[in-house]
Formats: structure tokens, sequence, C-alpha cells
């Protein structure tokens, strides 16, 4: 396992990386680690961990698994949401997830491989809850696009290991559908503009040729493998004259207590509320001011946790020690750079 503290330094990306994020320096407090994945040729994928400032208590941290959307990478998704303020302000860590190749397995044709995709998430999954003191029953997954179509992968494969999901700018795509399978209910948000140029939110056909479900299908199928009841709906305040209002539909909790919900960004393009409007609004459409999607997906997200044992003190004390001194150790190695 390589770890090492991320100089700060430009980064330079393809045109198809700029449709998902701007381009960050790499932020001195934030952690690159390199995770094995199984196999003979010792193969590596990256991934951009942020801690926060300071931890909620003596317990283990929650984790936001973030996935940038299709060749983006880890520094494009820190950069379009901004996740590190709001991780600091509420407690939590984010591990920026990287699909090496730009695009994540997702079940549709093309490079991503969902197996390889769904080991490196394990593989990292078990390196934060042995190296950073991470809660293995609060892990959760957000991503835009390509990486909320991932998102909605993990809901369903890892659903032992995935407390909730929260996909933002896409719909369950139907090679999903035909291919996936669930391994039990999920906690499910999902954040949508349905005048999103590049995802159909009446379903149809993306600019790839790719099938999509539209959002009240996605929802549907949710709704169907949960247990949820008919939903009710509210409008958003109205708090920025940007073009665009939205309204939240919630459903009815399944009989295991799993919640659905969806946000509706009126007018709304293929964007992260509250992120950086990345490109021209004739490409992507219009970013919502009225609402934030990371305190959204965070207030989603803060209450679930798996049903499984929580750490005991002990386990949660000698991580902590030993947390403190590989801290020590690697702010001594940063220092001799």
């Amino acid at each position: 396992m390589h770890v090492r503290l991320s100089p700060q330094r430009p980064l330079v990306f393809g045109a198809a990386a700029l449709l998902l994020g701007l381009s960050a320096p790499i932020a001195r407090a934030d952690i690159e680690v390199q995770i094995p994945l199984s196999g003979p040729n010792g193969q590596t994928r990256r991934m951009l961990l942020h801690l926060p400032a300071s931890a909620p208590g003596p317990g283990p941290i929650p984790i936001v698994l973030g996935f940038h959307g299709g060749f983006g990478n880890a520094e494009s998704f820190r950069s379009l949401t901004g996740l590190n303020a709001t991780a600091d302000a509420r407690g939590f860590g984010v591990a920026y997830m990287d699909a090496g190749d730009g695009v994540w397995g997702d079940y549709r044709p093309g490079p991503g491989q969902p197996d390889t995709d769904l080991a490196y998430v394990r593989a990292a999954m078990d390196y934060l809850v042995t190296n950073h003191n991470a809660d293995p029953r609060r892990f959760y997954a957000t991503g835009i696009s390509n990486g909320a179509a991932f998102s909605f992968v993990l809901g369903s494969e890892l659903s032992d290991r995935i407390a909730a999901i929260a996909p933002v700018a896409h719909n369950l795509t139907q090679a999903f559908v035909d291919q996936a399978s669930p391994s039990g209910p999920m906690h499910v948000l999902q954040i949508v503009g349905n005048a999103d140029p590049l995802m159909p939110f009446n379903g149809g056909v993306q600019g790839n040729g790719d099938p999509v479900l539209s959002s009240a299908a996605t929802m549907q199928y949710w709704q169907a493998l949960n247990g949820n009841g008919p939903a009710t709906s509210v409008l958003l305040p109205n708090l920025a004259a940007d073009g665009t209002t939205a309204f939240r539909e919630t459903f009815a909790a399944s009989p295991g207590g799993f919640e659905l919900e969806r946000i509706v960004v009126l007018n709304g393009g293929h964007t992260w509320p509250g992120g950086t409007q990345y490109l021209p609004v004739s490409t992507i459409g219009l970013t919502s001011r009225d609402f934030s999607a990371n305190e959204v997906i965070w207030d989603f997200f803060a209450d679930k946790a798996l049903a499984i044992p929580a750490p005991s003190t002990a386990v949660v004390l000698a991580a902590v020690s030993g947390l403190a001194l590989r801290r020590r150790r690697t702010a001594g190695l940063a220092g001799s750079l």
C-alpha cells in the first residue's frame, strides 16, 4: 500500500474530462493512496482521501465515497462539488475514487469493468477501516453522471457494505435493469434536473446510444425493491434568481425502514446543485443555487448505518492510537520531501 501527502501541483485534462468537472491543484491536506487490486500483475488504483479537520467524536469516522463522471478523475469531482468544506464542517471523511481509465463499469458497453471496479471499492473500504478508523457501518456512495450510474451499481451489488446512495444527474440504464443482481434494499436519494441536455429526464436514448429509464421509472425500480409506499411532494424554497426551482419527493418508508427520495430541479441541467458551473449553460444546462447538494446529501446519509455490530471500544481505541502514530510518521516523511 503506497500512501503519500499530495503536493499542490497543476493538472492537465482533455476536453472529455472537462465535461464533468474542472481540475484543481491537489490540496496538501488530502492523502493520495494506491489501492492494490487482487491478481498476479500487481495492478493498483488510486484514491484521494480527505479526513475531517476535527473528528465528530472518539468513535469511527463515516466516509462518503465520491465517484467522478465519465473521463474525469478524483480531483475533478473534488473541484466540482467542494465536498471537503462540508466534510470538515459536518465531521465525515471523503474518499474521492478514481476509475483509472476514466469510466466506471455501470453495465453499459464500454471500457468500464463492473467486477474490477467493485473489487476496487471493496479493497478501498477495507483499507479505510484498517488504516483510518472508518466506520464499517457508515460508508455512503455519491457521484455525478457515470459516477452516479456506478453509485446505483454499488447500491445494488454492495448493499452489505454501503449504507445509502445519492446519485446525481443520472437515471438507471436499461443495461443496469437487465444485468444487476440486487443484494438487498437500499436507502436512495436521487437528484436530477428535468432539463438535463445529456441525461433524458423522461427516459429514452442518450447521445451515445445507450437507453435509459425515466427518472420516475428509476424511482419505481427502487420503490419495488425496497417496498416503499406512495410519495408526497413539497416545493423547496426558491432562494436564488438562477432560473431554477426544485421540489422534493419523499416515498413512505418501507417495512424495513428504507428511505427513498428524489429532488427534481426544474429547468436544471447535468450539474451538481451548489457546485461549479463547469461548462457553459448551452452545453450542460443550469446549476441550481437554491440548495446545496452536499448538505442535502449528508443530511440524508447522516442517520443511515448498516445493521452490523459497531467496533468495540478496544478496537476503536487501538485504531485511533495506530492512526495517530501513522500520521506522525507521515508528517515526518512529508517534511523530508
